[in-house]
């Protein structure tokens, strides 16, 4: 992270990856349901 970032641009990358996360576990699930409680454990971190 740059220096230069302020509070509201860190806040913005973070639900930024919030949601790609979020995205690619819902994926993840659909190709491998049995994944599906380590899926939601990552989820709640």
């Amino acid at each position: 992270m740059t220096p230069s970032l302020n509070a509201g641009g860190l806040n913005q990358a973070a639900v930024r990856l919030e949601g790609l996360s979020h995205t690619g576990c819902q994926l993840y699930l659909e190709e491998h349901k049995l994944m599906a409680h380590k899926c939601s454990v990552f989820l709640l971190q």
